[in-house]
């Protein structure tokens, strides 16, 4: 989808914080906004009609939560986004709402004029896990940032006047080409190249301590940490754990692998139901299943399996 899409989501999002002032960088949380959602829509593999765009339908199912199916006397059978209403006595939504500069339907009957293929049981994507990890994700860059900044300063000199200015920035010089000693004497100079320093203290250093400031290998951490996490929830093959140890349990693995598994379990299969029921309405042969991923651990690929 166009990015001006993407920012109709965030602004949606946002609009509701309390209050909805934002406390980070918005293009950093925008740039792991995106990122995050292309991560989300490698999980499952759709097959659907050629005349449909993988983009809309994919953004439809994952962002907005479902894609109303409706036949067009022009078009054909094709998915669009809507709005639903009239709740029935399941307290399900029985009535469907497409507009668009091309055509409107402002009254379609669920399932008799339209069909709905939704992500999950209440009808919603998952635009929020999304925003949610991506604030995340975003003060985490702005802390690293600051973090490599702040390691640029280690200390803060001052001297006495220019003459034992220029002569710290010589000795600074000479550490810098790599010489592992610089020698000096406290007597007046012989030539341009020597260094003549006085017996009492020429300068006052302020020492930073840049190495106990220095938080990127934490942060950088931390950050794929909450990335597992993140992948944990939308059913991406991790391991949590590998920041603690070299080897893991079986057991570990094993439980890991069922929480992979629990959410994106219920998205298949509400996802396998509603298109079930849409291919028998509209004769279409729309298939759904989860990607393959080559974890790395076994050097084979292993299909991620049902609870």
């Amino acid at each position: 989808m166009a990015i001006p899409v993407y920012q109709s989501e965030i602004n949606q999002i946002v609009g509701h914080y309390h209050p909805n002032s934002i406390h980070y960088n918005s293009m950093s949380y925008r740039y792991h906004w995106r990122s995050l959602y292309q991560r989300v829509v490698s999980v499952v593999d759709f097959d659907i009609p050629d005349s449909w765009d993988m983009d809309y339908f994919e953004y439809l199912i994952w962002i907005l939560g479902y894609a109303i199916i409706l036949p067009t006397k022009r078009y054909g059978i094709i998915p669009q986004h809507g709005t639903l209403r009239d709740l029935g006595i399941m307290y399900q939504p029985t009535r469907a709402v497409v507009s668009n500069k091309w055509f409107d339907f402002d009254d379609l009957k669920i399932w008799k004029d339209c069909a709905i293929i939704k992500l999950s049981p209440d009808y919603c994507g998952i635009a929020d896990v999304i925003d949610f990890y991506a604030k995340k994700f975003s003060l985490i860059d702005a802390s690293y940032n600051v973090s490599l900044i702040n390691t640029k300063i280690p200390y803060i000199v001052s001297a006495k006047n220019k003459s034992y200015a220029q002569t710290f920035k010589a000795v600074m010089d000479k550490v810098n080409q790599g010489e592992p000693l610089v020698v000096y004497e406290s007597v007046k100079k012989k030539s341009e190249d020597d260094f003549a320093l006085e017996d009492s203290e020429p300068w006052n250093f302020l020492d930073l301590h840049a190495g106990e400031n220095y938080i990127s290998d934490k942060l950088a951490d931390q950050y794929r940490i909450i990335l597992n996490q993140f992948d944990t929830e939308i059913g991406i093959p991790n391991n949590q754990q590998s920041f603690k140890k070299e080897r893991l349990l079986s057991n570990e693995i094993e439980s890991n692998n069922a929480e992979t598994s629990t959410r994106l379990t219920t998205f298949i299969n509400t996802l396998e139901r509603s298109i079930d029921r849409t291919n028998n309405l509209y004769d279409l042969d729309i298939k759904i299943k989860k990607h393959e991923f080559d974890t790395g651990n076994t050097g084979r690929k292993e299909v991620m399996q049902n609870g």
